[in-house]
């Protein structure tokens, strides 16, 4: 699969790829790249890679990868091993450095003219950027005094969601939780409504992948302080329903202003099926 913006963000390219260890790929110690993840590796090898077996030239068939989250490198083996096919095959092991598991997220990547390898757990994959660093920030502003707002955001250097917006959308949602209304909530002391917190379904820490403000009304949701907590803590399946619900009901207004369907979400949540 290939990388989504989320992990663009995380990486710091889009050139890359993931996909999850398989039993037999952990047996075998060997992995077939296929469609981009041979794509990449193609690109940064080129004419370099073997045809035929490691044994037939073992200096040739040694490729040297980055390993991620280290400032180490490793050599794997890496040969189209039937000389007339275009099957680009892997060599993994432990005494090369480098020996995902099974049900492991495995994951190439290119980035200043160096090739990544990497693997982490799917826990850990799933993980990656699903909490909102400047949410409890966000949130406190809406509801406080304008001029000690005005103040807070002068002396943030990173702000850049509306106060305004934000109000407008909850008022617009008459202060309900919009992926279920019938919600339990109470009454805040500063605006005497219900109090419901302003959640962008495109997360905002995605900005710098898209070319229009995700700061946008269609893209402000107004949910319960319990809902908003399962979009950052839950289980992929509750977060899921989630953001699915809340696509549906503005479908139209995101396709045609942030260009993105339901598929594009669960990735930018990293609640998509990880194939092999």
């Amino acid at each position: 699969m290939k990388f989504s913006k989320l992990q663009t963000v995380k990486f710091g390219t889009c050139h890359g790829t993931y996909s999850r260890v398989t039993k037999r790929e952990e047996y075998d110690s060997q992995i077939t790249l296929t469609d981009y993840e041979a794509e990449l590796a193609i690109k940064h090898f080129g004419e370099t890679i073997l045809r035929g077996p490691v044994k037939s030239n073992k200096s040739k068939a040694k490729k040297h990868f980055r390993l991620y989250g280290t400032s180490k490198s490793v050599s794997l083996n890496l040969v189209y091993p039937k000389p007339n096919r275009n099957e680009l095959r892997l060599y993994i092991g432990k005494q090369a450095g480098y020996k995902p598991t099974e049900g492991e997220v495995w994951f190439l990547y290119l980035k200043d003219d160096d090739i990544f390898i990497g693997s982490m757990t799917e826990k850990e994959w799933r993980s990656q950027e699903r909490m909102d660093k400047d949410d409890a920030f966000y949130q406190s502003i809406i509801y406080e005094d304008v001029k000690i707002t005005k103040t807070k955001i002068a002396a943030r250097d990173t702000w850049n969601r509306s106060r305004v917006l934000a109000c407008r959308s909850l008022q617009f949602a008459d202060y309900k939780c919009e992926f279920d209304s019938s919600h339990n909530l109470f009454v805040a002391r500063s605006t005497m409504k219900h109090y419901v917190e302003a959640h962008h379904l495109v997360p905002m820490s995605l900005q710098q992948t898209f070319n229009m403000k995700l700061d946008t009304p269609c893209n402000i949701f107004s949910l319960c302080p319990m809902c908003h907590s399962k979009v950052h803590h839950a289980v992929d399946e509750t977060v899921a329903e989630v953001i699915n619900h809340l696509f549906n009901k503005r479908a139209k207004s995101l396709q045609k202003k942030l260009h993105i369907d339901a598929e594009d979400l669960l990735r930018f949540y990293n609640c998509e099926d990880i194939a092999r």
